[in-house]
């Protein structure tokens, strides 16, 4: 019998390899995470699996829905309604928190991010 708490599932949304990478290693420990390089992918992930949060980069390639717009999607799904998502972003001008917590984040943290801050701000969501 495994009497470990399992980790949560969490889905990343980022079309960059290089903050793939990084948040992989920053987070391995805290979760099961799993990647997705676009937003229709997350919203057929998110169809498809129960995930406990949601990492989103807001600025995705252009032949992809904006971090936004995944964000709306996933808050009209029920399961989703109250899910965590984390705004992963260089987005850090005045305002910008507010308006992507507005539209439905829960957490916001910009790039560039020390391994602290986003490990800290994680548990917080979680």
């Amino acid at each position: 019998m495994n009497t470990e708490k399992e980790l949560p599932a969490v889905l990343y949304v980022e079309d960059d390899d290089i903050a793939i990478r990084l948040v992989r290693l920053t987070v391995s420990s805290l979760c099961k995470l799993e990647v997705v390089k676009d937003g229709y992918s997350a919203i057929d992930m998110a169809k498809k699996n129960n995930y406990d949060a949601f990492i989103l980069d807001i600025n995705l390639g252009i032949s992809s829905p904006s971090g936004i717009e995944v964000v709306r999607m996933l808050r009209q799904m029920p399961e989703y309604a109250k899910t965590p998502i984390i705004a992963l972003t260089a987005y850090a001008l005045d305002g910008d928190r507010e308006e992507f917590i507005g539209a439905g984040c829960s957490h916001y943290i910009t790039k560039p991010f020390t391994r602290a801050e986003l490990q800290e701000i994680f548990r917080e969501a979680l």
